[in-house]
């Protein structure tokens, strides 16, 4: 059974694009992956073209570009938008799994930049569940583990169109850590 809830785990993880890894037993959740193919498509090229729309505009002075000011003006604040926008969902979730998750013998062992930190059923009060709206059908959730010194710390962050899958996911993610630490809640405080 526990190897059932450990292979859905991993499978809702490469699902969601956060690597992990294997190591003697114990699970890392570590960074997410460059996602290329997104990074080139969602960034870089409509980078590109409103970078190449607004040289076209100062390079040549037709008529055309004349009575088509406003257009080439929003078009331009189109492709610029979406480049920016994709650009901080994904650095929104660099950001939220940043710091390495070590899953080792009933533990949750984070490691941040200064200190790391380890958890079990005793030392964890809440599991805490935040969803934010990015866009209009975009929302990113974010799990936090809250210590008994009422510090959170932040697990897993991803986001979805559906706020509705992504609370599920975000609800299913926190019963996993619960039930891996051995610590007993039903409920889990959502913001």
């Amino acid at each position: 059974m526990k190897n059932q809830k450990l292979d859905l785990f991993e499978s809702k993880l490469k699902r969601l694009k956060i690597s992990f890894y294997k190591e003697n037993n114990n699970i890392i959740i570590g960074k997410p992956k460059m996602d290329y193919a997104n990074f080139i498509g969602l960034i870089i090229i409509p980078f590109l073209i409103a970078i190449i729309i607004l040289i076209y505009y100062l390079t040549f002075k037709s008529d055309f570009i004349r009575s088509h000011t406003g257009k080439m003006f929003a078009i331009f604040i189109f492709f610029l938008g979406t480049s920016a926008f994709n650009f901080s969902r994904m650095k929104a979730k660099w950001e939220s799994n940043a710091n390495k998750k070590k899953l080792v013998n009933n533990k949750i062992i984070i490691n941040t930049e200064s200190e790391e930190y380890s958890f079990d059923g005793d030392t964890v009060t809440d599991f805490e569940i935040d969803i934010t709206d990015i866009k209009q059908n975009t929302n990113h959730g974010k799990l936090y583990l809250v210590d008994t010194n009422n510090e959170k710390h932040l697990l897993l962050g991803f986001d979805n169109e559906d706020e509705k899958y992504l609370l599920d996911d975000l609800k299913w993610f926190a019963s996993f850590f619960a039930n891996y630490i051995n610590f007993k809640s039903d409920e889990f405080l959502i913001k």
